[in-house]
Formats: C-alpha cells, sequence, structure tokens
C-alpha cells in the first residue's frame, strides 16, 4: 500500500513536471532558441536572457520615450531598440559587435569597448584600462540602465558604480546574475535601488 501511495505520487510529480518543462519548452520557445542560438519568445521576437516572469514585467511597460543603456550588447538589445525611443550598448566582444552591428536598427549605438582574452591570472595594468574604459563608456541619462556582459575581475561593480551618476531620478538598474554579484548587488542596495 505505501508502495502504491508513493508511486502515485511519484507520477503525479512526473505528470507536473513535464508540464512545466512543455511550458517552457514550447510555449516560452525555449527549445526553438536553443536550437537557434538565439533566444527569442514564442511570437519570435528577440528577447533578452532574463527570466521569463523579467520578460514578462518588461513587455508590460511603456518605454517608448525612454534611453537604455546597456553593458553587453546581443539580443536583448534588439529587445529594447523594440520597446524603447533609443538604445545605448557598450560591447567588448570586436566580434559579437560587428554581429550586433548588422542586427541592429536606427535607434542603436553600439560602442566597442573591447577587453582582451583572459588567461585567468592576475588581469595587468593594461587590461585593467581596458576594464575602466569599458566601465565608463557610459555618457548621458538613461532610465534604464543593464548591467550585464563582461562578468570577470568584477568589473560589473565597476560598471555599477559608473552606472549610477547617469540614472534619471525616476529610472532603473537591471543588474543580470545578481545573485552571482553580491558586491555589485550590495552597491545598488546602498545606493537605495532595491
Amino acid at each position: 500500500m505505501i508502495l502504491i501511495k508513493h508511486l502515485k505520487g511519484t507520477l503525479k510529480a512526473m505528470k507536473f513536471s513535464l508540464q512545466l518543462c512543455k511550458i517552457l519548452l514550447y510555449d516560452q520557445a525555449y527549445f526553438k532558441s536553443v536550437q537557434r542560438g538565439e533566444f527569442r519568445d514564442h511570437e519570435d521576437n528577440y528577447v533578452p536572457w532574463f527570466t521569463y516572469p523579467a520578460i514578462d514585467a518588461l513587455k508590460n511597460w511603456d518605454l517608448s520615450d525612454k534611453r537604455v543603456f546597456e553593458y553587453g550588447s546581443g539580443y536583448s538589445t534588439l529587445f529594447w531598440a523594440s520597446r524603447a525611443k533609443e538604445v545605448v550598448s557598450v560591447e567588448h566582444d570586436r566580434g559579437w559587435h560587428e554581429k550586433i552591428s548588422k542586427l541592429a536598427p536606427a535607434n542603436v549605438s553600439l560602442v566597442l569597448a573591447p577587453i582582451d582574452k583572459s588567461d585567468g591570472s592576475e588581469p595587468s595594468p593594461e587590461m585593467r584600462e581596458q576594464f575602466r574604459k569599458y566601465a565608463e563608456a557610459i555618457d548621458g541619462r538613461f532610465q534604464v540602465i543593464v548591467v550585464d556582459g563582461y562578468a570577470r575581475s568584477r568589473v560589473r561593480y565597476q560598471c555599477a558604480q559608473a552606472a549610477l551618476p547617469h540614472l534619471d531620478a525616476n529610472g532603473l538598474v537591471i543588474l543580470d546574475n545578481s545573485d552571482w554579484l553580491p558586491a555589485s548587488a550590495m552597491f545598488l542596495r546602498k545606493a537605495g535601488l532595491i
């Protein structure tokens, strides 16, 4: 009897898990995105590599008169461009910068701030200068600032620091992968952001 209850519970959990997989893989188009190597929604629009609830929330916001700055360009740049008045994105990888440049509409400005590939050792003074230039590529006032992109050697922390003076009084900073970046998240919280 106990075995039958356990088996029924296991089957119920498996059915529920399969339903969730269907939603993620097919209804949200994740499977197709992975196949293509481009993150798109079920309507074939580019979306940022954020959680689906975050994407749904962003889709409901009217950003048509907003300026967006993004550390790290990509398909998210195209998402922002379809919703915002202007998007400025800084990219560290030359090849990726070139690829996104070919896809970007007229309301996107792409800035190249190259960072050499790291061998994992302590960054050289030259590399630290590249980090600084990348973080300080932001110029002007923005209602949305996305801190994403290059994520080694505390560069996102530098980006968060550089971004705050450029944030509109009613603006927001999106710190992607904040769970991996506790120091950056704490810095932004101490600055009054949530």
